[in-house]
């Protein structure tokens, strides 16, 4: 967990099965770490999270990647998009022209 960067609260940078499960399980609390890290750096610890439970696609990597160039540069690009969009395309799934999936 972490401060939410624009809202009061906190936010869920890992450990979504584990909340789950203890909400399952009625639990009134659950022991949390609270880091104070930067977009950049929960962003880290995401992927870490997921990659250690599962095997990231090559598309899921590249997408990883460039959202992570996106918060260190600052800048959103419609890169991701367009590769979800020509996997789409490849496979044969058409999703409203234009639009991201």
């Amino acid at each position: 967990m972490r401060p939410h960067p624009q809202r009061s609260g906190y936010e869920l940078v890992a450990g979504l099965r584990r909340f789950k499960a203890a909400r399952i399980l009625e639990l009134e609390t659950v022991p949390v770490k609270v880091f104070n890290w930067d977009d950049r750096t929960a962003f880290h610890a995401a992927i870490s999270e997921n990659s250690n439970r599962r095997g990231f696609s090559a598309l899921e990597e590249l997408d990883n990647t460039l959202r992570l160039l996106e918060i260190q540069l600052g800048c959103s690009t419609e890169v991701v998009s367009l590769l979800y969009r020509m996997n789409n395309a490849a496979k044969g799934i058409i999703l409203n022209p234009g639009k991201s999936p």
